[in-house]
């Protein structure tokens, strides 16, 4: 094989390396994307989640902390 062929024979190789790292790094932004994705649905989840957080705090002080309080102020005085 004389020089030319294996310049030739070297640049096919080396293309073949370049669309073997093009096709992973397709593979890898089609999962970056998806992460993104995933990333912004746990965010607008948490998101709601702490809005909803003061109207849960506040049902559970009037359903359980506000009745638990009267009880034991009821008693207190009882006694």
């Amino acid at each position: 094989m004389n020089d030319a062929q294996r310049s030739v024979e070297r640049i096919h190789q080396l293309s073949d390396m370049l669309q073997s790292l093009m096709q992973q790094a397709a593979v890898l932004q089609q999962k970056a994307d998806a992460s993104v994705v995933q990333s912004r649905q746990a965010s607008d989840a948490m998101k709601r989640a702490s809005d909803r957080l003061p109207v849960t705090v506040g049902a559970a002080i009037e359903t359980v902390l506000e009745p638990a309080a009267e009880k034991a102020a009821a008693k207190m005085t009882a006694t």
